[in-house]
């Protein structure tokens, strides 16, 4: 009964999370080639060959167009079974109160509203992430039959999506203390290394017989590691210093950052005066949720630094939750964890909509520039015209775009937005949404004299090649 009225806010959260997801009709990103095209083999090349054949189950063939709001409804429904499941297994003896926060911090990430904002990864990453989030809590009593099932869900989940591993390491440490309390640290750590275990064979797996035999060139470079050599600890330690801005930016807002403060103050008044937890434990846990909220990519060499590979800052919020409820300070302690889940659920519903709204301010913006490119095709002539070459350089952002992104920085981190003036963009824009199929590339600007210019964009035409330079023109009256 207990379990069932704390699953009913869970459903209404779902529900208001869905809604902008549901809400957006423009292609985000990655999607413009996905839903132009209805391909997506091209997940064969980022060795996620499992996500590819979801889509063609889904699909009943090999052309797969866009699904949407299908999947998002798919997703969501996957993330909050993913949290119901967390908080079931978590936390059997802590009340109601974590199995009423747990689910719903586990989905109020805008690290989670960002890859879940993709069409098609949408529903991939949502099912990675049950699999990450049921291997290292959910186990079998016969240790080698649990090592078996445990790293070929693994497998499976890095064919799917490989970042979701961030929240297993992060849920690795949260199981450090949770269960019974009356569990041997023994036990808990024998957990720790069985699920240690089934990552290190799962990934030598998957490497060996997926990712070196899918990924292409460019997917190789950006996956290389960073090497064990005298620059180790500056490389490691430039890469958390960036993932940690990005958490920075969500955790710091006031309604997360007072009531978990409070939280943290009343966890080491609790370790410190009545030594709930063993030291050793804590530590180990903290340092585990910390390496899952950042990210398993700060080992990688030149890694993105984008905020959807951050899918275990969850788990870090679930760790101060579940201390909290574990905590002798039972006055106290049980209102703070709620606070802490309501601060980060209205920030999160709040950035949520705000995302929709600068999806769809994105898609204005690339509707000026196609009518400014449409404006210089007609100059010039379209039998005049063979290519097309832009200056990678220049950008710009609409008014909309730029007063969300000071209300709330934490969005240029939840998208990786290099806009028009990226030639991969450019094409997905003019070549596949618009239709327009002039060979694109890159512009090189010495000796570039455009003669035509629109509100957006200057041209010029040589060689048969349209030149264009994304720039503002129209400021005398009304500065864009």
């Amino acid at each position: 009964m207990i379990f069932k009225k704390s699953l009913y806010p869970s459903c209404i959260c779902m529900i208001l999370l869905t809604i902008p997801l549901v809400l957006s009709r423009s292609d985000f990103q990655d999607d413009m080639y996905r839903s132009t095209s209805g391909y997506t083999d091209f997940w064969f090349e980022n060795a996620r060959p499992l996500s590819v054949w979801l889509y063609r189950f889904l699909h009943q063939g090999f052309i797969t167009p866009d699904t949407s709001p299908l999947n998002f409804v798919l997703a969501m429904f996957i993330i909050l079974s993913s949290g119901v499941l967390i908080a079931q297994k978590i936390s059997p003896e802590h009340g109601s109160v974590p199995r009423l926060c747990i689910p719903i911090l586990f989905m109020s990430s805008p690290f989670l509203t960002s890859i879940l904002s993709y069409k098609y990864d949408s529903l991939t990453a949502s099912t990675a992430l049950l699999i990450a989030a049921i291997v290292p809590i959910y186990n079998y009593k016969k240790k080698f039959l649990d090592i078996i099932i445990g790293t070929i869900l693994l497998v499976i989940m890095f064919c799917l999506y490989q970042p979701a591993l961030s929240l297993m390491v992060g849920l690795m440490g949260v199981s450090l203390i949770s269960g019974n309390r009356n569990e041997k640290t023994s036990h808990k750590i024998e957990h720790l290394t069985l699920s240690s275990i089934k990552i290190i064979i799962s990934f030598i797996l998957y490497k060996h017989f997926i990712a070196d035999n899918f990924l292409n060139d460019y997917y190789k470079q950006s996956g290389t590691l960073i090497e064990l050599n005298q620059n180790f600890a500056q490389s490691i330690s430039f890469n958390i210093v960036n993932y940690s801005k990005n958490l920075s930016l969500f955790l710091l807002n006031p309604y997360i950052f007072t009531p978990t403060l409070l939280g943290l103050i009343l966890i080491l008044l609790d370790s410190f005066i009545f030594r709930t937890h063993r030291s050793a434990l804590l530590i180990i846990s903290f340092i585990l949720v910390a390496i899952g909220a950042l990210g398993c990519n700060i080992i990688l060499r030149s890694p993105s630094f984008q905020g959807r590979e951050m899918l275990g800052m969850p788990a870090l919020l679930i760790l101060i939750v579940l201390l909290l409820c574990q905590s002798k300070f039972k006055r106290f302690a049980p209102p703070v964890a709620v606070a802490i889940t309501l601060g980060v659920f209205l920030t999160n519903l709040v950035l949520s909509y705000t995302f929709l709204n600068y999806k769809d301010a994105i898609k204005d913006r690339d509707s000026l520039v196609v009518a400014a490119v449409n404006s210089s095709i007609e100059n010039y002539g379209v039998g005049n015209i063979n290519k097309i070459r832009i200056d990678e350089s220049s950008f710009f952002n609409t008014k909309k775009m730029n007063v969300i992104q000071i209300a709330h920085p934490i969005i240029s981190r939840m998208i990786y937005d290099k806009g028009p003036s990226s030639t991969w963009y450019f094409r997905a824009l003019i070549n596949e949404e618009s239709g327009i199929d002039f060979p694109i590339s890159k512009l090189d600007t010495n000796g570039y004299n455009p003669d035509f210019r629109t509100c957006f964009t200057s041209s010029s035409l040589t060689d048969a090649s349209l030149n264009i330079r994304f720039e503002k023109n129209c400021l005398v009256h009304n500065n864009i």
